[in-house]
């Protein structure tokens, strides 16, 4: 009985959950409840260092993450941004193996006499197409030239990438800088569906401010 009720207030939940409203809302897709399989989900929190998040966990600011450690056999690991520790360098280490793969978020090419700003597609498809290239002569093939991004090349091969500089391979990129373009921000944009996204996030971007 009680595991009748606890079923039906967790499916009563889903349905009002304002995350399932989105993914109807803006047609995006998702996994049903047979369609699990082994993977890995990896989220980026910019300029969160191992002391902050120990202290947060510590002081009950992170239940869940607590949880996972106490209850789920999960463990805090230390992770080295490496040089320069910043997002573009550190995605492109991570997605394609490449470490040091640019300089700084904002860096000129003395060759081709060109400054590149990680913000931009075309920046970062060149870094892409830059790694793919000098991993192609490590193994002494010929790189050629083309898509910046074959199939299969890139760790996310196969699976999803959001709010990122790289795709990474990925099947399904959202909101990706490398394939994010002024055309695509157009043709997915709309008022209606963007004032509904507000609504529903109001109280959320309340407490944010």
């Amino acid at each position: 009985m009680i595991s009748r009720i606890e079923s039906f207030f967790r499916r009563m939940r889903k349905r009002l959950s304002r995350s399932e409203w989105i993914v109807r809302l803006f047609g995006l897709p998702c996994d049903s409840a047979d369609a699990i399989r082994s993977g890995v989900v990896m989220i980026q929190v910019d300029g969160l260092a191992m002391s902050q998040l120990e202290k947060a966990i510590a002081r009950g600011k992170m239940p869940f993450l607590a949880d996972l450690i106490r209850r789920q056999g999960h463990a805090l690991r230390p992770f080295y941004s490496g040089l320069p520790s910043t997002t573009p360098a550190v995605q492109a280490e991570i997605f394609y193996g490449e470490k040091t793969a640019i300089p700084a978020f904002s860096f000129l090419d003395r060759a081709a006499k060109r400054r590149h700003v990680m913000f931009d597609a075309d920046s970062a498809d060149y870094v892409v197409d830059w790694i793919r290239q000098k991993q192609l002569r490590q193994k002494g093939r010929d790189p050629g030239f083309g898509d910046a991004e074959p199939e299969g090349f890139g760790l996310l091969s196969g699976g999803t990438a959001y709010g990122d500089i790289y795709t990474g391979g990925s099947e399904e990129a959202r909101y990706c800088i490398q394939n994010l373009s002024l055309e695509s921000i157009i043709q997915s944009a709309s008022l209606i569906k963007l004032l509904l996204l507000l609504t529903i996030y109001l109280p959320k971007i309340v407490r944010v401010l």
